[in-house]
């Protein structure tokens, strides 16, 4: 019952915090501030109503539509929202009543943003991914010393250097396959792959190529063309968010 409970309020705050999430990625990719009020439309720069922040119903309420200048809402806003709300559930489902969980929901939120944001413009903003890093250190560091458990600091400092290491080397050896905004996401993703346990940095990032290339592969077989890009900054992040949710069974025998 304790743990359905968990699981319910977690959906229910990552839904309101999925709102938040919306305002990284409309922001994100350029100079605008995150500052409130967090509804300004991205054309008119106007507030266009409060129900902006109403999660999921708020795009509908509103008409899909600004109220000052008539433009259109971005209707994968509720999808962002749901989709955080379901992997705060997944989170809560995998941790449960730990102190880990305390770290993994807003990681689990900025990597959602960081996803969006690439699928939309092919970058990864310092912006976000640089105080994500910076943010998830000292509470990796206080939850560890808590749980006395000060050598999992070590591990999360191997995985983020070693998995940095690793796409900077790929990058190095092949510089179109990926951009270097991939390679400097590789540090907060190692950092908790590290942390949850270090073998998963390579787990994350078998998932990642695997979904990677079935996608890209996909991609080029339907549109034919060879020169467009593909963002690959949400394959490595949902290889990472997959091998932390199924840790258990992938590190059962180490």
């Amino acid at each position: 019952m304790s743990n359905s409970i968990l699981i319910l309020g977690c959906g229910l705050a990552g839904l309101i915090v999925g709102v938040f999430v919306d305002v990284l990625v409309v922001r994100g990719p350029g100079k605008r501030s995150f500052a409130p009020p967090w509804t300004r439309c991205t054309t008119c720069d106007r507030s266009p109503m409060r129900a902006g922040l109403i999660p999921v119903a708020g795009t509908f309420v509103m008409g899909g539509r600004c109220g000052a200048c008539g433009e259109e809402l971005g209707w994968w806003q509720p999808v962002v929202e749901v989709a955080n709300a379901v992997l705060w559930m997944l989170a809560a489902v995998r941790f449960g009543w730990n102190l880990e969980l305390i770290a993994i929901l807003p990681f689990f939120s900025g990597l959602l943003a960081l996803s969006v944001i690439d699928f939309r413009t092919y970058r990864l903003p310092d912006r976000i991914d640089t105080p994500l890093l910076v943010g998830s250190i000292p509470l990796i560091v206080v939850v560890s010393l808590v749980q006395h458990r000060p050598h999992d600091l070590l591990w999360a400092a191997i995985g983020a250097v070693g998995y940095w290491l690793l796409l900077a080397l790929m990058w190095l050896i092949h510089p179109r396959g990926m951009g270097y905004g991939d390679v400097k996401f590789a540090r907060v993703l190692g950092l908790f792959l590290g942390w949850t346990h270090p073998v998963l940095i390579l787990y994350g990032l078998m998932f990642a190529g695997v979904a990677g290339s079935v996608i890209g592969i996909g991609m080029l077989v339907a549109t034919r063309d060879r020169t467009k890009g593909f963002p690959f900054g949400p394959w490595l992040a949902g290889g990472c968010v997959v091998a932390i949710l199924i840790s258990e069974r992938l590190t059962r025998n180490f």
